[in-house]
């Protein structure tokens, strides 16, 4: 069983990595070419030619899209987060096809209220979890903050007014 899923994962990404890699990656990195291959081929199969990252956080999403996919398209940085825009702010100032909106997007235009959390990567508008058995660590509120938020077609027929013929990818990676 274990040797047949080992060869499963070996054929959906051996045209990419040699087999005797394969054979001693841990399971995680396994994922990680699984999950690379497949929206790779995604992407090419689509045409997709403009992506937009709700969510952004410290933009890992962005890098790995650049580095790892080769994606050469436009890309939207969407993040509310004071902390973080200062890195989201660099690569759009060192990449001319990045947008970085330091925003929150939702069903209507305003200001909302927004947890920040310990790890930021919970940072949300919903309070975190109080169950102790349930709760994860750094899921505790440092700051409650006050952010703009934005309806996402409004802010991206802004930003392109060709946008209804562009082939997007959204991703999106947000709490609450």
């Amino acid at each position: 069983m274990k040797s047949d899923l080992k060869w499963q994962i070996t054929n959906m990404i051996a045209d990419y990595t040699p087999t005797w890699a394969i054979e001693r990656l841990p399971i995680r990195s396994m994922f990680e070419l699984i999950k690379t291959k497949m929206i790779r081929r995604l992407m090419r199969a689509k045409d997709i030619d403009f992506v937009i990252d709700v969510g952004a956080n410290e933009g890992r999403f962005y890098s790995w899209v650049r580095r790892r996919l080769g994606f050469n398209g436009n890309i939207v940085l969407i993040e509310p987060l004071p902390g973080v825009s200062g890195r989201l702010r660099a690569f759009s100032y060192s990449d001319p096809l990045v947008v970085f909106l330091p925003v929150a997007v939702g069903r209507a235009t305003g200001k909302r209220v927004f947890n920040v959390m310990e790890n930021t990567e919970f940072s949300s508008f919903l309070d975190p979890v109080t169950d102790p058995h349930k709760a994860l660590s750094g899921n505790r509120i440092a700051k409650k903050i006050e952010i703009d938020v934005e309806r996402l077609d409004t802010q991206m027929l802004e930003i392109d007014k060709s946008l209804t013929e562009r082939r997007i990818f959204l991703k999106i990676d947000t709490q609450g």
